[in-house]
């Protein structure tokens, strides 16, 4: 996450003889106004106060300390640790192999169409940052234990490049029993970033082009990421678009700290309720991903862009474990998880995107079938035939939105778990899922995207597209 003038908006009450005026600032510069109300972590290395004044008294003149050696990064909260400590040999490599056995599939699973095809649904975080990076100081040992803690399959680490060793230090292979990949955040010129995910090393390249190639010949994936701030989408190698962020949905135009102050009285007994108010569909981003997929496949993921660097009003409004189930994004694979299938199912769009703190996604399905029983699983493009029919399944009641070509064309009646509708024309079809949340006055809430179908009128010719890359380094 590239820092802007919005993500420093701070609040902080002054007192007057008049009583307590509420104060908005913006901080302008290179970091966050220290004032109280919104407390920044500390980035770089903490400044102690200044010294109380003393008497001066006559003495010999003292040498100036020697200067100290600054460490390569940040001190993290677990120096005495050396897979903590900067000044130590890093080991952040996990195992090689996966844990015995395979994620447990629940009942609800187990009747939706794509886990008869025999694809198992897999959840992860793409877009997290770490003390790597300049503006988070989230060790090791915390985000291992929170992708513990909220059962995540895979997280792929995207760490800012201000750190030469931001992806060689960067956590990989097997830990409990996630799946970590290495990559990088890097800020694109005029706005934006490039999201490059399972990295041997950092990206090379002085221009976008130059620097999406690289990633690609060295096995990773290039993403939009930040796409609020992307002009063009259209450049060769590029693997998808991160449609949804939430840096970008909390922050637009100072949103974030507007709605937790009016959430205030939420934030000690219920921060989980305080930081859902921030929630949109991210209406413009949709929009211009639906013009794309009318012209050519590109997969959608997204971003959670978690960094554990807010505090408001005294109370961690990021810690991981919060950050990391309030967006995930589920990947269908077949078997056990392993770094190339991730990479596949990425690649070829086998994936959505669901909102967990308003329940878990597993069990969701949508796909397209033939009169012959052939399924079309999401990210598939196929020519369209008659006697198609759409079908949604999910774990729990919702409504659904059929989506052609950018438009709605259908809804489910009411709220359902299971639905179908026949296909009449060719098109890009995908399905939004909205849920009620009864822990928030039963408030309507985006909960479920998935990638599209591709439905292609007969005689198409289908658009060149680079196969998934192979990835770099050992299999994990």
């Amino acid at each position: 996450m590239t820092q802007s003038p919005v993500s420093r908006v701070v609040l902080f009450f002054r007192a007057a003889a008049s009583g307590a005026a509420l104060v908005l600032l913006t901080g302008i510069g290179g970091g966050p106004a220290p004032v109280a109300g919104l407390t920044p972590v500390a980035r770089g290395e903490d400044q102690a106060p200044p010294p109380a004044a003393v008497p001066k008294q006559e003495s010999a003149p003292t040498p100036p300390p020697a200067a100290k050696k600054k460490p390569a990064v940040k001190p993290t909260d677990d120096p005495n640790n050396p897979d903590e400590d900067p000044n130590q040999p890093p080991d952040p490599k996990g195992a090689a192999e996966p844990p015995a056995g395979e994620r447990a599939v629940g009942e609800a699973e187990r009747g939706s169409p794509l886990y008869a095809a025999g694809h198992v649904d897999y959840r992860g975080v793409l877009h997290a940052h770490s003390f790597l990076s300049h503006d988070s100081s989230g060790t090791r040992r915390k985000i291992i234990a929170a992708a513990g803690e909220t059962g995540l399959d895979f997280l792929m680490m995207t760490d800012h490049p201000n750190n030469p060793e931001s992806v060689t230090r960067g956590l990989t292979g097997w830990h409990g029993r996630t799946l970590f990949t290495a990559g990088e955040e890097k800020g694109v010129s005029g706005g934006g970033s490039l999201m490059a995910i399972d990295l041997a090393r950092r990206v090379r390249g002085k221009g976008l082009q130059e620097q999406i190639d690289d990633t690609v010949a060295q096995g990773g994936q290039a993403w939009i990421c930040h796409a609020e701030s992307w002009k063009e989408w259209d450049f060769p190698g590029l693997t998808g678009i991160e449609v949804y962020n939430l840096h970008y949905d909390a922050l637009l135009d100072g949103k974030m700290f507007i709605v937790l102050a009016a959430a205030s009285k939420w934030l000690k007994t219920d921060p989980d309720r305080a930081f859902k108010q921030i929630l949109d569909r991210p209406d413009p981003i949709l929009k211009k991903w639906d013009q794309v997929t009318r012209k050519r496949r590109f997969p959608a993921v997204a971003g959670n862009d978690s960094h554990e660097n807010v505090v408001f009003a005294g109370v961690q409004m990021d810690p991981y474990p919060r950050s990391f189930r309030f967006v995930n994004t589920h990947v269908f694979v077949k078997g056990r998880l392993t770094r190339s299938n991730l990479r596949e199912a990425l690649a070829e769009g086998r994936a959505y995107i669901c909102h967990e703190m308003f329940g878990d996604g597993f069990g969701f399905s949508f796909t397209a079938s033939r009169p012959s029983g052939e399924a079309v699983s999401p990210g598939e493009e196929t020519t369209f035939g008659p006697g198609m029919a759409l079908r949604v399944t999910a774990p729990k009641k919702a409504r659904v939105t059929l989506i052609r070509d950018g438009e709605t064309v259908a809804e489910s009646e009411g709220e359902t778990a299971d639905c179908s509708w026949p296909v009449v024309d060719p098109g890009v079809y995908r399905v939004e899922l909205t849920i009620r949340d009864p822990k928030d006055d039963d408030k309507v809430r985006p909960w479920i995207y998935s990638n599209p179908i591709y439905l292609r009128p007969p005689g198409w010719t289908p658009a060149p597209r680079t196969p998934p890359a192979a990835g770099g380094g050992e299999e994990f």
